[in-house]
């Protein structure tokens, strides 16, 4: 060359958003299908920039009715928002917002999809043999990432079946202002709360959609020793979740800290955040699993024979059980004798009743106090020569009786509970209809 050769060029003006893939302008070949079933319908979509997703759109018929509902599913079919259409027009493109903006990366794959619980949508069959490009955002041509124009029968169902690159007509509304970093709005015990039971497991809610993988969440006591446990997240609340894997501490004070949590877009928190809760108490005991003012619905069952009635029951805390206690009616005579059993039914201790009141709750102590294990199964139990015990039917079905510590345990937990056996010192293994037959234990913690 004899010189340089030079000229100019100006690019294009950055993209006007909020945008949208379809202008308002556009309308369906077939604005209502023939098809009255309910359906989830979906386009995959990208952007040529990081932005936020704020809402839905989709382009209705007068005969698509019902309540609609928008969904935004990142590229693998993770849910990262929802939203319910309200205020509807009879037909014409309708819009609704999240309650809070989704961030999504640059030249990444999501799909928006809305469902229509009546059928009768919109479509154009063929449409996504070529995308749909409204720059920055692009409806993917079917191949790019898998088939575009998706369905699902059945609601809030990751669309991905696909038929003749139909477009279904639903959008999702961009816009490319800066998308806030993930913070958190809201936990679980609040920061400073007090009596917080020990079995607690503390979450912390986002104010947006983070992922899972990136969230660094830390439990420790006042000695600044942390607490086994594990992390869970729950991506339809942007919820992060710690389970200690045993109890906490009485009267302890807590600090919980979340960090690291990274949104679609890359964003991470700008500090981690911390609070700090205190536990209850310890539980005050002597104590057993009922009061002395809970009373049998059925003081009498009319059953004249000698039987063997137990409950089976756990403790949070290891301690000693040092008797046994049960409900007595006027007809349940004779000389009762109280029993604790191993979970397996190894017998640990017996105690013969003396002393004894014509009816209500009576006690018997044992010679020495039997040492049990925090969270494991024992069985209390005591005999009835002339039967005519007190009964609860139903008792255990799916509830425990709770008195912290002591739990008498929900039928399924470990078996049965509310159980008998015909014969004196005999365990007790046999259930009918997890009734309560009211026989307790006497328990102290150290």
């Amino acid at each position: 060359m004899t010189a340089p050769y030079t000229w100019t060029f100006t690019t294009i003006a950055a993209p006007a958003c909020p945008c949208t893939v379809f202008s308002a302008a556009s309308n369906p070949a077939t604005v209502t299908v023939n098809d009255p079933s309910g359906v989830e319908l979906g386009m995959k979509f990208r952007s040529d920039v990081a932005g936020n997703i704020t809402g839905v759109r989709f382009y209705k018929g007068t005969q698509n009715t019902g309540t609609h509902t928008g969904y935004l599913w990142s590229g693998t079919g993770s849910l990262l928002a929802s939203v319910t259409f309200t205020g509807e027009t009879a037909s014409g493109w309708q819009q609704a917002s999240f309650a809070n903006p989704v961030a999504i990366a640059a030249n990444t794959t999501y799909l928006v999809s809305y469902y229509a619980p009546n059928g009768f949508y919109s479509a154009n069959s063929g449409y996504f043999s070529s995308a749909a490009d409204n720059a920055p955002l692009h409806g993917l041509a079917s191949g790019t990432d898998g088939p575009n124009g998706v369905y699902r029968y059945g609601n809030a169902a990751f669309p991905t079946n696909s038929y003749n690159n139909t477009n279904y007509w639903v959008d999702a509304v961009f816009t490319t202002t800066a998308a806030p970093a993930p913070a958190v709005t809201s936990t679980s015990p609040a920061n400073n709360a007090s009596a917080v039971p020990t079995t607690t497991a503390p979450t912390a809610t986002f104010n947006q959609a983070v992922t899972a993988s990136s969230i660094t969440y830390t439990l420790k006591d006042a000695a600044n020793t942390a607490v086994p446990g594990t992390t869970s997240y729950d991506g339809t609340t942007n919820t992060a979740t710690f389970t200690p894997t045993a109890a906490l501490a009485n009267s302890t004070t807590y600090t919980a800290t979340i960090s690291g949590a990274t949104n679609p877009a890359g964003q991470t928190m700008t500090a981690p955040y911390t609070w700090t809760f205190t536990t209850t108490g310890g539980p005050v005991c002597p104590c057993s699993v009922f009061s002395a003012a809970s009373i049998p619905t059925t003081v009498t069952v009319n059953d004249p024979s000698g039987v063997e009635l137990g409950m089976k029951f756990r403790s949070d805390v290891a301690g000693n059980v040092t008797g046994v206690r049960f409900y007595k009616g006027s007809q349940n005579t004779g000389t009762h004798t109280g029993y604790l059993w191993s979970g397996t039914g190894s017998l640990l201790a017996s105690v013969t009743f003396t002393g004894e009141t014509a009816s209500g709750w009576q006690d018997a102590t044992f010679a020495s106090p039997v040492a049990i294990a925090a969270n494991t199964t024992y069985l209390v139990s005591y005999y009835a020569p002339n039967g005519f015990y007190s009964a609860n039917g139903g008792y255990f079905f799916g509830s425990s009786a709770d008195n912290a510590p002591l739990h008498g345990l929900a039928s399924g937990t470990d078996g049965p509970n509310g159980v008998y056996r015909y014969g004196d010192a005999a365990f007790p293994t046999d259930s009918y209809n997890n009734t309560n037959y009211w026989v307790d234990v006497d328990f102290t913690a150290p």
